[in-house]
């Protein structure tokens, strides 16, 4: 079988292939990837969902209830009187109606049903994800092969495989990449138009979940803190400035007519907030970038038996965080002295972002 990589990089390499036939190339063998790599899903779209009955029956319901009460009842979605009886439902304060997934996608599950638009949303997760990691990769790198064994690595890693079996918010990552592409493309060329889109990314990756809300921004600031050249002229750093306040007004745009009702949800009732000691239990531990997960085709029973029991093996999708060693080991390979700076920037990015995940 010829290699995905090699044939994208022979394809572009033999002349003739513009940029976006290149992009539609990788987008299609990304998506190749992903029905193979998530066999049998594909065959049983409408029937079945991945993974036991956990969260990802809940997400059904989510699905099934927006949908049905925009549809049907042609009332609000974001109140269910039915459930917990007499008190009813807020989707709004228990985060539950994702607007990138559950809300924007009900038209789907209103003539498809929600069992084939979890199963859509879960599966378009991976090549756009994958691409979008591509296209990041290609501009840091300008290599196609790597910039497409980087979206391998990143779309297909563990931790969407661990969360495609329950949580569809977690692994609606899809935006994410796209948002960073856009942010290192206002880095480096200053346009109006990468920070609109810029804001446009984000603001639909903190549609996915209110984790990414705060997650990504938290992520973007090492990121630009360390690639930005503060050597540049003022002028350039005054338009960057400039550029990043209209991104940030897009993004606003996109976040404040979900994040007001949930500000307001939140804090005109009684929560029960997580406290410091449920956040530091599902704290990321060193172990748990290098264990593999308990499906790896070699070390799964061992690491089963030996790591993911007792309290760490009810959930294992909050522990999956395995990069792999096969990808570490390209990532040092990678390492050049004519990217020092984005080397730099890089590493310094993993180093901040894995001090952040220990709660």
């Amino acid at each position: 079988m010829n290699n995905p990589h090699l044939l994208l990089a022979d394809s572009v390499a033999r002349g003739g292939v513009k940029r976006w036939q290149e992009n539609l190339l990788a987008l299609s063998l990304y998506t190749l990837l992903t029905l193979a790599l998530t066999y049998p899903v594909f065959l049983f779209l409408k029937t079945k969902v991945p993974g036991g009955p956990e969260d990802n029956f809940h997400f059904l319901w989510e699905l099934w209830y927006v949908a049905h009460a925009l549809f049907d009842l042609h009332k609000s979605p974001f109140f269910d009187p039915d459930v917990f009886v007499p008190f009813g439902y807020s989707l709004i304060k228990n985060q539950d109606l994702s607007p990138g997934t559950v809300l924007l996608f009900s038209p789907l599950t209103h003539f498809w049903g929600e069992v084939f638009t979890y199963n859509f949303l879960i599966l378009v997760s991976f090549p756009l994800t994958a691409f979008g990691t591509y296209l990041l990769a290609r501009e840091l790198w300008s290599n196609r092969a790597a910039a497409f064994v980087a979206g391998v690595i990143v779309g297909f890693c563990p931790y969407r495989f661990a969360h495609s079996v329950g949580h569809l918010s977690l692994v609606s990552t899809e935006w994410i990449p796209f948002f960073f592409f856009y942010i290192e493309r206002l880095i480096s060329t200053r346009r109006l138009k990468s920070a609109v889109l810029a804001g446009v990314f984000f603001g639909l990756s903190a549609w996915a979940t209110w984790y990414y809300f705060f997650m990504v921004p938290m992520a973007a600031a090492f990121y630009v803190a360390f690639r930005i050249q503060w050597r540049a002229p003022g002028k350039e750093l005054w338009r960057l400035l400039k550029l990043s306040l209209i991104s940030a007004g897009v993004a606003l745009a996109f976040v404040l007519p979900f994040l007001i009702p949930y500000y307001l949800a939140t804090h005109g009732s009684v929560v029960d907030y997580r406290g410091v000691g449920e956040s530091q239990a599902y704290a990321a531990a060193m172990a748990d970038y290098i264990i593999p997960p308990t499906t790896h085709v070699l070390w799964g029973s061992p690491v089963d038996h030996l790591w993911r029991n007792g309290p760490k093996g009810l959930w294992q999708s909050e522990w999956q965080l395995y990069v792999g060693a096969a990808a570490l080991a390209l990532a040092v390979s990678g390492v050049s002295p004519r990217r020092r700076r984005v080397v730099a920037a890089l590493t310094r990015i993993a180093v901040c972002g894995r001090l952040f995940s220990s709660g």
